[in-house]
C-alpha cells in the first residue's frame, strides 16, 4: 500500500512539473505558435530547429487560421481578457495588430482575404 501511495504521489508530483505542457505548432514561413505556460502563448519566427525569434504576436493566442499569403490569429490580452486579431504577411513579415474585431474584418477585406478559419490553438497540437 505504501508503494502505492508513492506512485501516486509521485504521478501528482509529476504531473504539475513546469514544462511538461510546452508545445509548438509549425505554421508557415517558419513561423509558430509556441505555448512555454498555460498563459504564454505567442507566435515568433523559428531561427532554427528548437529555437525561436523574439515574439511576434503576444500572448495569449488562442486561435490562428493561415492561406498561403498570410497567418491570422486571436489574441486574448491576459491582463484584461479582451479579444485582438492579428494579421502577419508571411512574405514581407508586416504585422497588423492588435486589431478590434471590426478593424480585423475590414483589414481582411483590404487584403482580399477570403473565408477565414480561425482554429483554436489546442485542436492544432498533434
Amino acid at each position: 500500500m505504501k508503494k502505492l501511495m508513492s506512485i501516486i504521489i509521485c504521478c501528482i508530483f509529476l504531473s504539475g512539473c513546469a514544462g511538461l505542457g510546452d508545445y509548438d505548432i509549425d505554421l508557415p514561413g517558419n513561423y509558430s505558435v509556441i505555448r512555454t505556460s498555460a498563459n504564454e502563448v505567442t507566435i515568433a519566427q523559428k531561427t532554427e530547429e528548437g529555437w525561436w525569434g523574439e515574439d511576434l504576436i503576444p500572448s495569449k493566442v488562442v486561435e490562428v487560421g493561415w492561406n498561403n499569403r498570410f497567418i491570422y490569429c486571436k489574441q486574448i490580452e491576459p491582463s484584461t481578457e479582451e479579444d485582438y486579431y492579428w494579421i502577419l504577411n508571411i512574405d514581407s513579415e508586416e504585422i497588423e495588430g492588435p486589431l478590434e474585431y471590426d478593424e480585423f474584418v475590414s483589414k481582411l477585406g483590404e487584403y482580399s482575404i477570403g473565408e477565414i478559419e480561425l482554429k483554436e490553438v489546442e485542436s492544432l497540437r498533434k
